[in-house]
């Protein structure tokens, strides 16, 4: 196999964020080569060292203030512009928050597309049940991935971790930065008995599998104990170093191994695991949290509150002199 590509488009800014330590690596014998792209609706997060190559920043915009609906429509209008000047890879990540305003919306808005031609993607999505807003924004963000989904009647596999309380954004980062280097190993095109067409199948597991394409958890996993504590994992795609080692007896629908070619220790055994359970755990656990917050929002009062009294003389310009 020759060496491939993988393209990350990176949507909104916590997305850019999480990227840009992937701008310009060298290339290795053991990834994928790296080519992120970065699109959003404000230049704030944009620093060295991206260049204005690697951006699509929508023009006569500057943000979405985590409010969905503001830019959807200009968002909308530019996906198939965004992919035509930067076209997927070999594979590709579609990296957004869920919690965000112009990310939640790009985000799966590029999936889509690239489930229209069938490009191989994984989604890397980070969601927040910090506040009201960002809990409705992920759950609804949620919806909208299981929408596309259900309409394309293909699977969108996503990597998906969580802000909230007692979780420190670093360690957020350092999961999603390691889940990008394992899926750039598996994908690099250097693997032995792993060609394009076996990842594409593990990705669009309805291919080889009677169960329904759905929203679908990615599980990033280095023990057979572990990938057999998973509840009915439908697709694996196992990277090792010996053939000779040892399976995990996990009985998915389907399966592919690859054998790297890593002297050094660096890449260690993995097995990327696509089941459905975990999705509604995860749902369920977003709409509890706001659940919570939709009952502190009906004690509140939301009524005006003004210390303005009808003897007070008001001035044209709103002052109470």
């Amino acid at each position: 196999m020759s060496k491939h590509t993988l393209r990350i488009y990176a949507a909104g800014g916590c997305a850019t964020n999480l990227a840009k330590p992937f701008v310009g690596l060298e290339s290795s014998d053991i990834y994928a080569d790296i080519d992120p792209v970065f699109v959003d609706t404000s230049m704030s997060n944009i620093e060295g060292p991206i260049t204005e190559e690697m951006c699509y920043i929508l023009p006569d915009v500057d943000g979405s203030g985590k409010v969905r609906r503001e830019n959807h429509q200009r968002i909308s209008d530019s996906i198939k512009d965004i992919v035509s000047i930067h076209p997927p890879g070999d594979f590709n990540i579609v990296m957004f928050s869920a919690a965000g305003g112009s990310g939640s919306v790009a985000g799966p808005l590029i999936a889509r597309h690239l489930l229209e031609i069938e490009a191989p993607l994984i989604c890397i999505v980070v969601g927040s049940t910090d506040s009201a807003i960002t809990c409705t924004n992920t759950l609804n963000t949620l919806k909208s991935l299981d929408s596309i989904s259900q309409a394309a009647e293909l699977p969108i596999t996503l990597f998906y971790e969580e802000n909230g309380a007692g979780v420190k954004r670093s360690e957020i980062d350092k999961r999603v930065k390691g889940a990008i280097g394992s899926i750039s190993a598996l994908v690099s095109g250097n693997n032995r008995e792993l060609d394009t067409k076996d990842i594409s199948t593990w990705v669009y597991y309805n291919r080889a599998s009677k169960v329904e394409p759905q929203l679908s958890q990615l599980s990033i996993l280095r023990d057979n104990t572990a990938v057999e504590g998973l509840n009915e994992p439908i697709s694996i795609a196992s990277l090792l170093a010996d053939p000779d080692t040892e399976m995990p007896e996990a009985a998915p629908d389907y399966q592919c191994i690859g054998y790297h070619r890593d002297q050094s220790g660096e890449v260690p055994d993995m097995h990327l695991v696509i089941s459905v359970n975990g999705i509604e755990r995860i749902y369920e656990g977003i709409a509890k949290a706001h659940g919570t917050y939709e009952k502190s929002t009906s004690k509140r009062s939301l009524d005006r509150k003004t210390f303005v009294g009808g003897g007070d003389q008001v001035t044209k310009d709103g002052m109470v002199l």
